[in-house]
This record gives structure tokens, C-alpha cells and sequence, in this order.
């Protein structure tokens, strides 16, 4: 079995939340920032002109699909093991006493990963020894 996955959104639910809340503090601190700049504008004053405007407003896009991307991408490493969890601990409880769970580097869970391949294992050989289940 290959151990990577080819897509950065695994639960949409999760990953998209999470990114959206990023995305929206993101924006705020960033208006705050820009309010702020505005009304206390110090030995220079802000002038927001046609130009300022749009560069803003180029910023804050490049800014917002920046931090989705990130979101997701962070998310990747969470939402990917508890796909893989599920996925593994339901074939060995439809039968596949070999199924564990294999992680990759950098992934989140890597100790809880281990320690419920340890449990499998306890349970694959409490069931071989109790002759519920063929070699």
C-alpha cells in the first residue's frame, strides 16, 4: 500500500472551517491594522487614495488565498491521519487482523498511531489464541 495521499482536502468540513476562520481573522487584524494606520496616522498622514485603495485590496486577496492554502495544507496533517484511523480500525473489524496504521512523516497522531497499532496487535493475538480466527 502506497502511503500518500494525493489530495490536500480530505474532510471538507473540518478543512474548510478551519480555513475560513483563518481567512477571517486574517482579514480583520489586517482592517484593524489599516483603521488604526488611519486614525493615528503619526508624522505622515494616510492618504487612501484610488491607488492605495486597489493596492489594499490586491494585498488583502493575495493575503486571504495565502492563508487558505496554508489552512488546508496544515489541516492536511490532521484530517489525513483521522481518515487513515478510521479507515484501518474498520477493516480490522471487518476481519483484516493485519490492518495498522502507517503514517507519514510529519503527520500529527504518530504516537496515538502507535499506540493503537500496539492495541491491534494485543487484540489480532487474544483472538489467534482463543482460535476465533484462522492463521
Amino acid at each position: 500500500m502506497q502511503n500518500r495521499r494525493k489530495t490536500i482536502v480530505i474532510n471538507k468540513k473540518f478543512q474548510h472551517q478551519y480555513a475560513l476562520l483563518m481567512v477571517v481573522g486574517t482579514v480583520l487584524f489586517t482592517n484593524i491594522l489599516i483603521i488604526l494606520r488611519a486614525l493615528f496616522p503619526g508624522d505622515e498622514p494616510f492618504y487612501l487614495s484610488m491607488g492605495t485603495a486597489l493596492t489594499i485590496a490586491l494585498i488583502e486577496v493575495v493575503l486571504i488565498a495565502g492563508v487558505w492554502f496554508i489552512s488546508l495544507r496544515l489541516t492536511h496533517r490532521i484530517a489525513g491521519p483521522v481518515y487513515v484511523f478510521c479507515r484501518e480500525i474498520e477493516a480490522f473489524a471487518n476481519g483484516d487482523l493485519s490492518a495498522r496504521i502507517r503514517l507519514r512523516k510529519g503527520d500529527m497522531f504518530l504516537e496515538e498511531a502507535d499506540k493503537i497499532n500496539a492495541s491491534l496487535a494485543k487484540i489480532e493475538v487474544a483472538l489467534r489464541e482463543r482460535g476465533e480466527v484462522g492463521e
